[in-house]
């Protein structure tokens, strides 16, 4: 495993985990809301990297990447979606299977309302609260929207964002764990945790066009996307497959590793022979 670095088109620096031969088929693997690439740490160190090409780039505001420092850096969704071509483009990577966890899965939405699906050999979301459909908004634990999240007082923003992380999975992490986790979400700074949340986008529209297969998965212990969101989120997805994970929270990848890891295994490797299929047709 090593870092690289990619700049986008706004001059934003990225910082870039890959793991796996350079020749294998890639995985684009993008984190969720507030996250780092190291919440990939169980796929990008495990057999998966024997197989495929693992790319996890820390997003904007995140982990090592830059963060700037005004709200349009976040706010309009091109600059994510440019965020995502610079790194296909950089690394050269040919038609990956993007994986978007949570926030993941909407800068997925924005890259494919820019650029379209052309560039990728399919599309898997793990938990994208999509869509909230009217009276569902309940669902939205308060754990999930917190103000105190954002708030620049640590004192604050810590506890918030612990309560926050016991809401990503179904049973409790060990000391250990969490303390990680807690470490990795605090690197994001709190006025990128509000930006972030707050760009505009249609997601219907802009999944409405996918024309790459696409996967949808989440745990039935969701609580950062309860299963009714988690479903009305993935009918967004034309000719979706659904996966769920019982016994599992909003990360299945890391509560569920193992199924988890041969899952995308065996998607990716489906993408890949479609693909290939395609350009030989």
């Amino acid at each position: 495993m090593h870092l690289t670095e990619v700049t986008s088109a706004d001059g934003t620096r990225l910082s870039v985990r890959v793991s796996g031969p350079a020749d294998a088929p890639p995985i684009l693997l993008i984190h969720g809301w507030s996250q780092h690439s190291l919440s990939w740490s169980r796929q990008l160190s495990s057999d998966l990297a024997l197989r495929f090409r693992l790319v996890a780039p820390d997003l904007r505001g995140c982990g090592g990447s830059d963060k700037p420092t005004v709200p349009e850096a976040y706010t309009d969704a091109g600059r994510w979606a440019e965020d995502i071509a610079a790194i296909i483009e950089a690394l050269a990577l040919d038609r990956p299977l993007a994986v978007g966890w949570s926030m993941g899965g909407k800068v997925l939405g924005d890259y494919i309302a820019h650029f379209g699906d052309a560039a990728l050999s399919g599309v898997v979301l793990i938990g994208s609260p999509l869509v909230v459909p009217p009276g569902l908004e309940h669902l939205r634990s308060e754990r999930v929207v917190n103000e105190r999240l954002y708030s620049h007082d640590d004192a604050e923003a810590l506890p918030a964002m612990m309560e926050f992380l016991r809401a990503c999975t179904a049973q409790p992490l060990p000391a250990e764990e969490f303390a990680y986790w807690t470490g990795l979400n605090m690197l994001c700074p709190p006025d990128v945790r509000r930006w972030s949340r707050n760009r505009a986008a249609d997601y219907a529209v802009a999944f409405a066009g996918l024309t790459r297969p696409a996967w949808y998965l989440y745990g039935d212990a969701e609580e950062v996307a309860a299963p009714p969101i988690a479903r009305a989120s993935a009918a967004l997805l034309p000719q979706v497959h659904t996966i769920v994970y019982p016994g599992s929270g909003h990360a299945p990848f890391w509560e569920a590793s193992e199924v988890f890891n041969a899952d995308l295994a065996r998607i990716a490797t489906d993408a890949a022979g479609r693909s290939r299929k395609e350009m030989r047709a």
